[in-house]
């Protein structure tokens, strides 16, 4: 009976221990990250594409690093230009009926609070790590949805 019992039971034991090995490997950043992401991705969800959503995390990791880390300002012509981009055109905002722009205004600042919250969060694990990392990525002036100013 206990080898009856082992046989069925030692699959689970073996899949669960890379599981429990990984979950200590994985930074606490990580994890966060990964959570904001699916979290905003359920808002964004019949409202927003991915173009769009990734605009609004790209906006919303920029401002956080404004607000955390010192040397780091947002460039107002670039935010609107970026901003803008996530929008859909006037004639299709226009195509929306009232209810439908609700939404999508709606859903566009609950996407982007959702990422601004969730990079202040993450950012709290390790500031200096973040700000060191955010500088460097302020050194790729060629990246997509860049709004910080030089």
């Amino acid at each position: 009976m206990k080898t009856m019992l082992f046989r069925a039971l030692a699959p689970l034991m073996i899949a669960a221990f890379p599981f429990a090995a990984l979950a200590e490997e994985v930074p606490l950043s990580v994890t966060m990250d990964g959570a904001v992401a699916l979290q905003a991705s359920i808002l964004a969800e019949g409202t927003l594409n991915e173009a769009q959503v990734q605009v609004l995390k790209d906006i919303a990791h920029q401002k956080a690093v404004v607000v955390t880390c010192e040397g780091f300002a947002i460039d107002d012509a670039r935010f609107a230009g970026v901003f803008e981009a996530a929008y859909p055109t006037d004639a299709e905002f226009d195509a929306l009926d009232e209810a439908g722009q609700i939404q999508l205004r709606s859903v566009m600042m609950l996407v982007l609070g959702t990422f601004l919250g969730g990079n202040l969060a993450i950012a709290s694990t390790d500031a200096a790590a973040w700000c060191a990392s955010a500088a460097e990525e302020k050194g790729q002036t060629d990246a997509p949805n860049r709004v910080w100013a030089d």
